[in-house]
């Protein structure tokens, strides 16, 4: 998943496909390009990083619409994934594209409740608030307004 890759879990291959033109999906992308992958970005949307305010997704956008070696599909389809393979879709065409090092998957996250479910198994019995991505997966601005509402209310 993107994670992995972003962590650098993962070696980037020369060419790869990244399913999902989110933020993380855009972030993949350019991390992968930097390293000297191909990238095919497949967004089945009309636009790139949607999940993200415009002023916080301007500058990813630009600079992945126009790196040469990413290159973005809009409106586009994943239909088929094979060993190094994908068939992409748009308005009924189908197109393959061959010599794909890795298939990565950007298309949603989840929460990671991890420390809050342990604390809540050890017996914890403070005040605890679960926020940000801890409770569901979203934009940071709405994290970081739940901090500082916790915050004030505390």
């Amino acid at each position: 998943n993107a994670l992995e890759v972003l962590s650098g879990k993962i070696s980037i291959p020369d060419k790869a496909l990244v399913i999902g033109g989110g933020m993380t999906g855009c972030e993949t992308a350019e991390y992968m390009s930097n390293r000297g992958s191909e990238v095919v970005l497949v967004e089945m949307t009309d636009a790139l990083a949607r999940d993200a305010g415009n002023r916080s997704s301007y500058p990813i956008k630009k600079r992945v619409s126009e790196d040469p070696r990413i290159q973005v599909r809009l409106m586009t389809l994943v239909t088929e994934l094979g060993d190094d393979y994908a068939v992409l879709q748009k308005d009924g065409v189908s197109v393959r594209v061959d010599g794909l090092g890795l298939i990565v998957v950007s298309a949603g996250m989840l929460a990671d409740r991890t420390l809050a479910d342990a604390l809540i198994a050890a017996g914890f019995k403070g005040g605890l608030h679960v926020i940000g991505d801890s409770e569901r997966p979203r934009k940071a601005a709405d994290a970081i307004y739940e901090g500082e509402m916790l915050g004030l209310m505390l």
